[in-house]
């Protein structure tokens, strides 16, 4: 299994699902939701913390605008006994230099980073922009900032 599975949406016919799965060679889910935008989404370690990372070249100084959307996992109609309408998802969106990712490696180190900013964002490295995102599970929720 992967730590990054891409759901494949209600509207994508199955011969595109099977091409798509060809010609990328990814490990795809299949969900009755919708998109909020386009035909498919990410799920991220569905059952544990993990990170998902993209590289974005950029002069220093300029600024760089992001967005996505964001649910938190388990929407209460997908039947299970346990998903509670409302559970409460939190992510975080990381942003540095590529110099500074180097040091961090592993889920804990980034976890480590998200409590220091917590706690006392001015200890994390300048330069160095965190933002919290916190989703139920009811409905897609859209998310954006600027980072220089």
């Amino acid at each position: 299994s992967s730590d990054l599975e891409y759901v494949l949406t209600k509207d994508v016919a199955r011969s595109e699902q099977n091409a798509l799965k060809d010609q990328f060679n990814l490990d795809y889910g299949e969900s009755e939701d919708e998109a909020p935008d386009g035909k498919q989404v990410a799920e991220l370690n569905a059952n544990e913390a993990g990170s998902l990372y993209q590289d974005v070249m950029a002069a220093p100084g300029t600024e760089f605008h992001w967005s996505l959307y964001h649910r938190g996992r388990n929407k209460p109609s997908w039947g299970n006994a346990t998903d509670k309408p409302g559970v409460t998802d939190t992510m975080y969106v990381i942003i540095m230099s590529a110099e500074q990712a180097k040091n961090y490696e592993t889920q804990d180190e980034i976890e480590d980073l998200a409590a220091l900013w917590k706690w006392n964002p001015d200890a994390i490295p300048e330069g160095c922009q965190i933002w919290e995102l916190k989703t139920d599970n009811t409905e897609w929720k859209f998310y954006e900032g600027s980072y220089t």
